[in-house]
C-alpha cells in the first residue's frame, strides 16, 4: 500500500518533455500537455507570443503582458510532484532528510502534512505546543509509508486570476469556469450567469468527465485503427512502384541497348510519382500520431485528474479538456474510408504507367520490333 500511489502515476506523467526531469512549476498549455515555465522560456524564440506544443505541435496564444508566466499553472501536477516526492523521500532517503523547520542535523522522525515539511523529534514538539500550528496534522514517517494519509497533503490550491489572492469556491454553469466570489459580482453577476457553489457541480463535472474518457478512449482506437490504415495504403503504394518497375524491365529487356536509357527515365518517373504519393500518406501518419499523442494524453490526464485531483483541479481544467475532447473526436480531416480511397482510386500495374509519355513509347517500339 505505501508505494501504491507511486506505481498508479508513472514517472513521465511527472516528468517535463523538455528538459526530461521532474516538472518545475509546470504550465499547462491549450492542447493540455505540461511543461516546465523555464524550459518553455528556453524553447520559444524572441518575440514569439505563440506556443508550439513541443509535444503535438498544437499551437497555445499567450496574453500580451504575460508571456510564459501569464500560461496557467498546473496545480494539479503541482501537488502530484510534492506528494509524490515526499513519498519518495520517505522511503528511499531516511537518513539524508534535513528537517525543513530547523535545518539542522538532527533525524528527521514525522512529517507536518499542513505545513508539507519533515520535521526531527524537537520540531515536532514546538510544533505541538505553539498555538500557530494548532490543528496542524503531524504523523509519524511510518504512518507516512502506510498510505493511510495519501491525499491528505495540503494541496496548492488556484486562485482566481482575475482578482488576485481570491479563492475560486463557486462554478458559473453559464461559461463553464470555477469563479471566486469577486468574479460573481463584477464579472459573472446574476441573473445573467448562473453561478452555483463548486461543491454542488463536483460529482456532475466528475461523470462528465468519464463520459469524456470513453470518447477519447474510442477515438483513440479510431485514430489507431486509421494509423493501421495508412501503414497499409503505404505498403501498397511500395507495391505498385515495384510492380510498375518490373513492367518496364519486362518492355526494356525486349528493345535494343539504346533504348535502356528510355526505360529507366520511365522508371524514375514511376518512382517519383510514387515517392509523392507515399510522402503524402507519411504526412497523414505524422498527423495522425501527433493526434494519437495528443488523445492518450489527454486521456492519462483526465483518468489521473478524476482518481487524484480536487473539484477545483477538475473544475479549473473542466472547459478545457473539454475543449480539447471536443477537437479530437470530433476531426472530420481523416478517415479510414477516405485513406482506403486514396489507396484504391489508380489502378494497380499499368494504369499508373499510362500518362507516361516514355511507356506509350516502350511499347510503340516493343510491338514495332515484334512484326
Amino acid at each position: 500500500m505505501a508505494s501504491a500511489l507511486i506505481k498508479e502515476i508513472s514517472d513521465d506523467f511527472l516528468t517535463c518533455q523538455i528538459c526530461l526531469e521532474t516538472f518545475r512549476r509546470p504550465k499547462i498549455l491549450d492542447c493540455v500537455h505540461s511543461f516546465c515555465e523555464e524550459c518553455l522560456k528556453e524553447y520559444l524564440k524572441e518575440g514569439e507570443t505563440v506556443v508550439k506544443c513541443p509535444t503535438c505541435q498544437r499551437d497555445t496564444a499567450m496574453k500580451q503582458d504575460g508571456g510564459v508566466s501569464g500560461l496557467k499553472d498546473n496545480f494539479f501536477i503541482l501537488n502530484l510532484v510534492e506528494t509524490i516526492g515526499a513519498r519518495k523521500k520517505v522511503q528511499h532517503s531516511v537518513d539524508r532528510l534535513p528537517c525543513d523547520s530547523c535545518g539542522g542535523t538532527e533525524a528527521v522522525v514525522s512529517r507536518c502534512l499542513t505545513c508539507n515539511d519533515f520535521l526531527c523529534e524537537s520540531c515536532v514538539a514546538i510544533h505541538r505546543t505553539l498555538r500557530v500550528f494548532k490543528g496542524h496534522l503531524v504523523v509519524t514517517l511510518d504512518e507516512l509509508r502506510t498510505g493511510k494519509y495519501d491525499g491528505q497533503t495540503e494541496k496548492i490550491e488556484p486562485t482566481c486570476g482575475t482578482h488576485a489572492g481570491e479563492k475560486m469556491r463557486f462554478y458559473c454553469r453559464t461559461d463553464g469556469v470555477p469563479v471566486c466570489r469577486d468574479c460573481i459580482v463584477l464579472d459573472h453577476p446574476k441573473p445573467e450567469h448562473n453561478v452555483v457553489n463548486l461543491t454542488e457541480v463536483g460529482n456532475e463535472l466528475r461523470s462528465s468527465c468519464q463520459a469524456m474518457v470513453t470518447e477519447l478512449q474510442q477515438a483513440l482506437g479510431s485514430t489507431e485503427y486509421a494509423i493501421q490504415a495508412v501503414d497499409k495504403s503505404i505498403v501498397d503504394i511500395q507495391a505498385r512502384s515495384e510492380k510498375a518497375a518490373q513492367l518496364v524491365d519486362e518492355q526494356v529487356s525486349h528493345l535494343v541497348t539504346f533504348l535502356k536509357k528510355l526505360g529507366e527515365t520511365c522508371k524514375e518517373k514511376v518512382e517519383a510519382m510514387c515517392r509523392q504519393e507515399e510522402k503524402q500518406q507519411y504526412a497523414e501518419k505524422e498527423r495522425l500520431e501527433l493526434k494519437k499523442v495528443r488523445l492518450s494524453s489527454t486521456q492519462e490526464l483526465l483518468q489521473t485528474l478524476l482518481s487524484r485531483g480536487t473539484d477545483i483541479e477538475v473544475a479549473t481544467a473542466f472547459r478545457q479538456i473539454r475543449q480539447c475532447r471536443d477537437e479530437l473526436c470530433t476531426d472530420p480531416e481523416s478517415t479510414v474510408e477516405q485513406v482506403l480511397y486514396t489507396t484504391s482510386k489508380k489502378v494497380v500495374d499499368r494504369g499508373i504507367l499510362q500518362g507516361i509519355e516514355e511507356w506509350k513509347t516502350l511499347l510503340a517500339m516493343s510491338g514495332t520490333f515484334s512484326k
